[in-house]
């Protein structure tokens, strides 16, 4: 039977959200006063459509993104400045941080031996990662935190559904919110498929070891912190109530559920979203933006070439996740033309791939997680490719199922208390990193000097420092910059641009940036 939920644990979830609340405000209280920077002009500080409703009803007929620029319409006239857009940003990462911790919630009511307190160390890890500090210190970032909002709340709709046999949620709600997500950003495309990996790896019961090194000191497993109880007719033990077998070799094996957990009944309680996926597929192909845009993608790059430069780019990230001392704005990536000038990123995605099809049943979180990466970031990007191969705000979807495997694996290998001890001290690591990240989106001159640190042989960033120290007044750094970026790349328009009109007298000569 699917487990209900347990009008007992309003405590222990109001206590979580308190955790998560006080999390949020010290990792990033010292954004509040941060300006607008780079995107944030182009989308929000010069562009008229966000700075009234009446604009944003105009920009419904042509415009991308009508409930992003909703929101940062709200922002703007609501009047609070710059500290306005923070504070929604901030509300938004911590609405997240409480959706991760409900689907946490949910994942462990389906896998045996897992600990009660599980899902708020994933919750705070989450909310926590500088690897997450773009999507929420950077307000242009906010397209990939409100449509991870959009895109986790369609999943916990989903959940809900399944548990109560609710057309209503599946049927309504769940594609309502993969609708909202599109609306903010359109790489939402993906959750269709997202909702299939949740129905494989989340909401059936496998049967799995989880190992210990002490089943002694294992931390329950609380059906009220769970905030989910077992229906009272299940004829087999569940997995809340800490009653699952226990193999000889000291592990736990789960049950496999076998009465709503199959394909059909998953696809059937899916279908909505799909012919929603149809639709908005449909109306992309007859968008004129979109259509230049596929167009524009197309022109780009070989279909080999941009599967080895994506595959190179999700390492990359991923390296980003796992030791995030290096963040980067705008980090100086290869562009490929064919899958042969990068065989070693190719060949890193199909071990990848391998291996999550190799743990599905000893570890089915890394299997989960590593699919759910894979997912978010390589099939889209390879066949509408960018500009900018990687951005970390694109780990921000990511990041969620990748902290459930690394704390679900620090519980299995460790003892209760030592477990504890380890992550505490990941969470003030993570916290006081995140803190520091903070610091270089003080100014734009500080953001890109960061920047150029970390990617000093990319010309469009000298180019953006010059501009940021020329609109400081600091004329000699600009040209600096400027010059440096042409060093880079003599064919940077930009950069040659900004520099002529640097050294132009002419009152009013404004330089460009890329």
């Amino acid at each position: 039977m699917w487990p209900l939920p347990n009008p007992n644990a309003n405590s222990d979830a109001l206590r979580a959200f308190g955790w998560l609340l006080l999390a949020v405000c010290l990792a990033y209280a010292n954004t509040l006063g941060t300006p607008f920077q780079f995107d944030d002009y182009k989308v929000i500080v010069h562009f008229p459509g966000v700075h009234s409703w009446d604009a944003w009803r105009e920009g419904l007929t042509h415009g991308i993104r009508p409930l992003l620029k909703a929101s940062y319409t709200l922002d703007w006239t609501l009047g609070l400045g710059v500290t306005g857009f923070h504070l929604s940003n901030l509300a938004i990462h911590l609405l997240n941080g409480w959706l991760v911790y409900r689907l946490t919630q949910h994942y462990c009511a389906h896998h045996a031996g897992l600990p009660a307190s599980l899902p708020l160390f994933v919750a705070l890890l989450f909310v926590l990662h500088p690897a997450h500090s773009e999507a929420v210190s950077y307000i242009s970032g906010r397209s990939s935190s409100l449509m991870t909002l959009f895109y986790l709340l369609g999943l916990l709709a989903y959940t809900r559904g399944r548990q109560q046999t609710s057309a209503l949620h599946l049927h309504l709600l769940t594609p309502l919110c993969f609708v909202a997500a599109l609306l903010c950003k359109e790489t939402a495309v993906t959750f269709p498929f997202a909702l299939l990996l949740w129905e494989r790896f989340a909401l059936n019961n496998h049967t799995h070891a989880f190992k210990q090194n002490n089943p002694l000191e294992r931390e329950p497993v609380i059906p009220a912190q769970a905030g989910i109880q077992q229906d009272n007719n299940a004829s087999c033990s569940s997995p809340l109530d800490g009653r699952s077998s226990k193999l000889a070799d000291g592990s736990f094996s789960g049950l496999r559920r076998n009465d709503h957990a199959n394909g059909r009944s998953g696809f059937k309680a899916q279908w909505t979203s799909w012919a929603m996926l149809l639709a908005a597929a449909l109306l992309f192909l007859f968008s004129e933006t979109f259509q230049s845009h596929m167009l524009r993608s197309a022109q780009f790059n070989t279909l080999s070439g941009n599967l080895a430069t994506q595959a190179n780019g999700m390492l990359w990230m991923l390296q980003q996740w796992l030791l995030p001392l290096w963040l980067n704005i705008d980090p100086n990536l290869p562009l490929y033309r064919s899958a042969s000038a990068a065989q070693l990123p190719v060949l890193a995605m199909l071990i990848l791939g391998i291996t999550a099809w190799w743990l599905r049943k000893q570890r089915p979180w890394w299997s989960f997680a590593l699919a759910w990466a894979m997912l978010q970031l390589l099939p889209l990007y390879v066949l509408l490719p960018r500009l900018d191969i990687a951005n970390e705000r694109q780990l921000y979807l990511v990041g969620w199922p990748l902290a459930l495997a690394l704390c679900i694996e620090l519980s299995s290998h460790l003892n209760a208390r030592t477990a504890r001890i380890a992550m505490l001290a990941l969470l003030l690591a993570t916290a006081l990193l995140t803190a520091q990240r903070n610091l270089d989106y003080r100014s734009e001159i500080t953001l890109w000097q960061a920047t150029a640190q970390q990617s000093p042989n990319k010309a469009r960033v000298h180019n953006n420092l010059g501009y940021a120290w020329l609109l400081a007044g600091n004329n000699d750094e600009a040209r600096r910059e400027f010059q440096r970026a042409l060093q880079l790349d003599p064919q940077h328009a930009e950069a040659a641009g900004n520099l002529r009109r640097l050294e132009n007298t002419t009152p009013g000569a404004m330089p460009g940036v890329q």
